[in-house]
C-alpha cells in the first residue's frame, strides 16, 4: 500500500513538472512575442496607439509615408554599404589571421593570443578616442568605408577565435597532402582549407553584416553628414522630427523593415550556422 502511494505520488509530480514547464514556456514566449506582434500591427494599422490592437483594414500608407516624405531609400542603402563592407574586412582579416594563429609557431603567440582576447573585451568606448585621432590622420571622418572599417575593426580580436577554432579542426594532413602535390600554402588555404570552414566563415559574415548594419555610436562618432547616416541614425532622427513625433504607424514602419535584412540573410544561411561543429576531422 506504502508503494503504490508512493508511485502515485511520483507520477503525479512528474506530471505537475509537466505542467509547469509548459507553462513557463507559454509565459515565455507571450513575453517574447507580444513586442513584435505589436510592432507588426501598428506598422499596418491606419491609427495604432500604444495598445496592442489588430488592424481590421491593414494598409501600407505607413510604409509609404516614409519613403516619399522621408529618406528611407538612402538610409537602407547606407546600412548596406557599412554592412557589406563591414563583413568584407571582417571575413578576409579573420580567414587569413585565424589560419596564421592555427597553424604557425612563432614566439610570443600565447602571448599575442591572450591580449587578442582581452582586447575583444575592452569597452568600445575606451577605443573611440584614439580611433577617432587615428581616423582624423587619415582621413576617414565622415567616410563610409572607413567607418565600416573601424566597426570590423571592433569585432576581429572574438571573430579571430571563433574562425581559429574552425581551422583548428582542419587536419594538417590534407594540407601536407597537397604541399606534396605541389600547391602553395595559399592555394592550399583557399582550395582545400576553406572549403572545409564554411561553416565557420558563414558565423564571422552574419555576425560582422549585423554588427555594421546595427552600429549606432560608431556612425554618430565618424558620420557628420545626414547624407551618409545609416538606417539606425536615421530612425533616431525620425523619432526626434517634429512631424514624426507622435507618428506610431510610420515609426514602427520604419523600424520593421530595419530587421528585415538580418532576418533574411540568416534564412539564408541559417543551415551553416546550425551546422557548425568544432570535432575534429577525418582524413
Amino acid at each position: 500500500m506504502h508503494q503504490r502511494v508512493n508511485g502515485v505520488t511520483k507520477r503525479f509530480s512528474k506530471v505537475g513538472w509537466e505542467i509547469l514547464k509548459y507553462m513557463a514556456f507559454i509565459i515565455f514566449s507571450v513575453y517574447s512575442l507580444t513586442p513584435l506582434t505589436w510592432l507588426v500591427a501598428a506598422a499596418f494599422h491606419p491609427n495604432p496607439t500604444y495598445l496592442l490592437e489588430l488592424p481590421k483594414k491593414p494598409t501600407l500608407k505607413n510604409f509609404a509615408m516614409i519613403f516619399i516624405e522621408g529618406d528611407m531609400s538612402r538610409w537602407l542603402m547606407n546600412s548596406l554599404i557599412l554592412g557589406t563592407f563591414s563583413m568584407m574586412f571582417a571575413v578576409a582579416t579573420t580567414v587569413l589571421a585565424g589560419y596564421a594563429l592555427s597553424r604557425l609557431d612563432f614566439w610570443g603567440k600565447d602571448a599575442f593570443m591572450s591580449v587578442l582576447l582581452i582586447g575583444g573585451f575592452m569597452p568600445w568606448i575606451a577605443r573611440m578616442i584614439p580611433t577617432y585621432k587615428i581616423c582624423i590622420s587619415l582621413g576617414l571622418i565622415d567616410n563610409m568605408v572607413g567607418t565600416a572599417l573601424v566597426i570590423a575593426a571592433g569585432s576581429l580580436p572574438s571573430q579571430t577565435w571563433i574562425i581559429k577554432g574552425f581551422f583548428d579542426a582542419v587536419p594538417r594532413e590534407l594540407e601536407e597532402q597537397a604541399w606534396i602535390c605541389g600547391s602553395t600554402r595559399l592555394d592550399t588555404l583557399f582550395r582545400v582549407v576553406f572549403p572545409l570552414v564554411g561553416h565557420g566563415v558563414a558565423v564571422v559574415a552574419f555576425l560582422s553584416f549585423v554588427g555594421g548594419w546595427g552600429s549606432f555610436a560608431i556612425p554618430l562618432i565618424l558620420l557628420h553628414s545626414e547624407a551618409n547616416w545609416p538606417m539606425s541614425l536615421g530612425i533616431a532622427l525620425f523619432m526626434g522630427a517634429k512631424e514624426y513625433r507622435m507618428d506610431l504607424g510610420a515609426l514602427t514602419a520604419a523600424v520593421l523593415i530595419y530587421i528585415v535584412p538580418p532576418l533574411v540573410i540568416y534564412y539564408v544561411i541559417h543551415e551553416h550556422l546550425t551546422k557548425v561543429k568544432l570535432t575534429k576531422m577525418e582524413v
